[in-house]
């Protein structure tokens, strides 16, 4: 499959059509290369091996290569599945993603097991069908329904063998998507025959339309926004008042879009989200304003956080310097101890006699008085320390941030 080719979109967007949406769209529409369907190996097509009651035939595997998704899957369904068989409780269909995990999409219909030969749906297969979740019935109950006669083509859920429905998609909810994919078509009971002539596998990821230029904040009443999906889809647009539901209109595919109706000045939200006939991918938004006198607000509010940021910054500058000098003058508290510690010593052996207890006596006075003021500094140097780290990680780096903020707010602005 082709690598996928980003398509940059631009989109001309105006007011509202009652709750939201675009009131008029023109479309230059543009080739893109990847899509989410994928067809079956034609190789990997052909009969059903014939089974028996005492032991199944070996399996039908119809292959599927899938490529070019990402992230979760949103919808797995079966499309175009062409099969034939005279007897539909003699097959187990299953669906199995490349880890392993499978879905079935039907299992020996009307049986109480595979090997209850005796009963089952005599019902046929002939034509052309779909299984996704969104059907409004299941091929099982079809199949009950028909009572040995062919069943419609058409699109139905999968099916437990009681005929109630069964998920396809939640089965795939932790599997990888790309890989190879198999249809296994088994047959566990000997006579009727049948076929596989067709199919196509149809994975919905979770990959969604990425805004590649919006304004946050403008005085225009059309802003412009660029997206791409780097795939074949329609696009669906919504813009509504803020915190209004999305209301989305077909905007076309990969292509221009322009709206015409000028918006009133408020707080909004654009959205986009791919649709592949009508099957919805994720939903990307981006809240945005229109006023007139946006734009030099924003820009004063960022001259503000500039002023902000200077102000934190001499706070900061301030402390260091005060942490700096209480550092100091606890070194200077610290080496008159020792200074003192070391008078008082000497004293104590070259000293002899009355002599020698007054001038310990004096010392040991003046070292407890020092030691007092090491304590104080002490603390002074403590709380200058933290007082440096609060104005740092707390005042200055809230300040750089608002100011990073509202300098992208202004910088955004279109005028």
């Amino acid at each position: 499959m082709p690598h996928p080719v980003r398509r940059i979109v631009a989109i001309a967007v105006a007011a509202l059509l009652g709750a939201g949406g675009l009131l008029s769209v023109s479309t230059a529409a543009v080739a893109d290369s990847r899509n989410i369907q994928f067809a079956a190996n034609p190789d990997s097509l052909g009969a059903i091996p014939d089974g028996a009651c005492t032991g199944q035939g070996p399996a039908r595997a119809v292959t599927f290569a899938v490529s070019g998704l990402s992230g979760a899957a949103r919808d797995v369904r079966l499309d175009g599945v062409s099969i034939a068989h005279t007897w539909i409780s003699d097959l187990s269909v299953a669906l199995v993603a490349p880890d392993g995990t499978a879905a079935p999409i039907f299992d020996h219909i009307g049986r109480a097991s595979t090997s209850d030969c005796s009963n089952g749906s005599s019902s046929k297969l002939a034509g052309s069908y779909d299984f996704t979740d969104d059907a409004p019935t299941s091929i099982s109950a079809a199949a009950l329904a028909a009572n040995g006669s062919t069943i419609p083509a058409g699109a139905y859920r999968a099916g437990a063998p009681d005929g109630a429905p069964a998920a396809i998609t939640s089965a795939f909810g932790g599997s990888a998507l790309n890989g190879t994919w198999t249809l296994s078509l088994i047959d566990s009971h000997a006579a009727d025959v049948g076929s596989i002539s067709a199919a196509s596998l149809e994975i919905v990821d979770s990959t969604g339309v990425t805004i590649t230029v919006a304004p946050s904040v403008t005085s225009q009443a059309q802003p412009t926004f660029g997206f791409y999906l780097g795939r074949s889809a329609a696009i669906e647009c919504s813009i509504v008042v803020a915190g209004s539901a999305p209301s989305f209109s077909a905007c076309g595919g990969p292509g221009w879009h322009r709206a015409t109706v000028p918006l009133a000045d408020g707080a909004y939200t654009f959205s986009v989200r791919p649709s592949y006939d009508g099957l919805l991918g994720p939903v990307t938004s981006h809240a945005f304003t229109v006023g007139a006198q946006s734009c030099a607000s924003a820009t004063s509010a960022s001259r503000a956080a500039d002023d902000a940021v200077a102000a934190a910054t001499t706070a900061t500058t301030s402390a260091a310097a005060a942490a700096s000098r209480a550092t100091a003058a606890l070194t200077k508290a610290k080496k008159a101890v020792a200074a003192t510690t070391k008078a008082k010593a000497t004293a104590s052996k070259k000293l002899s006699g009355k002599k020698r207890a007054a001038k310990v006596k004096a010392l040991g006075k003046k070292l407890t008085a020092q030691k007092k003021t090491v304590t104080k500094r002490t603390t002074a140097s403590t709380a200058a320390r933290s007082a440096l780290a609060g104005a740092q990680s707390t005042q200055l780096t809230a300040a750089i941030s608002a100011r990073d903020a509202a300098a992208t707010a202004a910088g955004a602005c279109v005028g």
